[in-house]
């Protein structure tokens, strides 16, 4: 379940990103209330902020009941087993707290040996 949130909106359409940054660009509001009516089964809105929070309230029972969680990783230090993810979206917050297990991705230039490195 992808937590973004242009990601999710283009999982539940079965679509694929427009930009790597911007994933959902290629959407209007009236193409992601159809989206969440027909996924969340709410009645539809052109209130941007109303189907933010039924995105939340949607994705939050996916986090209080998932059993992983799978992130990446700004960086690594394996002296301490510590991985540090820098992120300004409750999403990367969310999915390595909640779950029983957190999986962590990330590339080998990314392991440090120790944290004075």
């Amino acid at each position: 379940m992808e937590t973004d949130l242009g990601e999710y909106i283009l999982q539940l359409r079965g679509d694929h990103p427009s930009h790597i940054i911007a994933p959902a660009i290629h959407l209007n509001l009236e193409d992601v209330s159809e989206a969440f009516h027909e996924h969340h089964h709410k009645p539809k809105s052109d209130d941007p902020v109303t189907l933010m929070q039924e995105a939340r309230e949607a994705l939050r029972e996916k986090f209080v009941v998932a059993d992983v969680g799978i992130t990446g990783a700004n960086f690594c230090v394996a002296e301490t087993g510590s991985t540090i993810i820098v992120t300004n979206e409750g999403n990367g917050d969310l999915t390595q707290t909640l779950p029983k297990t957190h999986i962590v991705i990330t590339s080998i230039e990314r392991l440090y040996r120790h944290w004075k490195t």
